[in-house]
């Protein structure tokens, strides 16, 4: 999620970005930097812990979460 290095994977020429670390404030921060700053039209971003699920909005540049918690969950039941 730094600034030098989304510029340099040249995010401003992107339709999507898609933020899936393993580390929740680095996807939303990626997610909410390519909306602001890059203009990326779209973008995707994993949630890992559930308490955080509702931070992935698109208040925050995430326009489609995946919420690995919950599909664990649903493959489960």
């Amino acid at each position: 999620c730094e600034l030098s290095s989304l510029e340099e994977a040249r995010l401003d020429q992107c339709d999507v970005v898609i933020a899936a670390t393993g580390d929740d404030k680095v996807n939303l921060v990626t997610s909410l930097l390519a909306k602001t700053e890059f203009g990326v039209p779209r973008t995707v971003g994993r949630v890992n812990h559930p308490d955080n699920e509702w931070l992935f909005t698109e208040a925050w540049g995430v326009d489609v979460n995946v919420s690995t918690p919950r599909i664990m969950s649903a493959l489960v039941e």
